[in-house]
This record gives C-alpha cells, sequence and structure tokens, in this order.
C-alpha cells in the first residue's frame, strides 16, 4: 500500500541537493476504511481507502485484497484531492 508514497519518496531540493525523505513523517497515511466486498474477476476482495499526503498535497488511495490470501489484486488506484501546484 506505499506504491504512491515510493514513488514520491525520492525529492530534490530547488539547488538539485537530494534530501532525505523520512516516509512516516513526510509522507503520512491516515483514515483507512473498509470499503465494500467485491468480486475482482473470480477472486472475493475486500476494498481498503485511505488517505496519502505528500508535500501538502492530498491523494485518496484505494487498494482491492483478496480476502482469502490476504494480498493486494490490483494496484493502488489515486485520486488527488488537491491538484499540485505548477512552479514557474
Amino acid at each position: 500500500m506505499a506504491t504512491g508514497a515510493m514513488l514520491m519518496a525520492h525529492s530534490v531540493k530547488p539547488n538539485d541537493e537530494e534530501m532525505e525523505v523520512v516516509l512516516d513523517k513526510d509522507a503520512p497515511v491516515t483514515n483507512f476504511k473498509l470499503g465494500a466486498k467485491e468480486m475482482v474477476g473470480d477472486r472475493p476482495a475486500q476494498v481498503v481507502t485511505y488517505d496519502l499526503d505528500f508535500d501538502g498535497n492530498s491523494a485518496k488511495m484505494s487498494v482491492w485484497i483478496d480476502t482469502k490470501t490476504h494480498l493486494p489484486l490490483t494496484p493502488c488506484t489515486i485520486r488527488l484531492v488537491q491538484p499540485p501546484q505548477l512552479q514557474t
């Protein structure tokens, strides 16, 4: 479920220096909620939604978990809550 956080984990300062990112602090994951049980193909699944915040941007994340194996069935889907601000 940390895929979204891992994709954003490499940040660069304006002067192109790499900076360390601590995911628990810099990309907190909150508001876990169980959604509806659904079928994904022929597999029973439980939808789990959560919020991911990174650098002032929020995203709603969803993942479908196989109810028998407890493994993710699909990649996470992301819906941005606040569109990123473009800097010029």
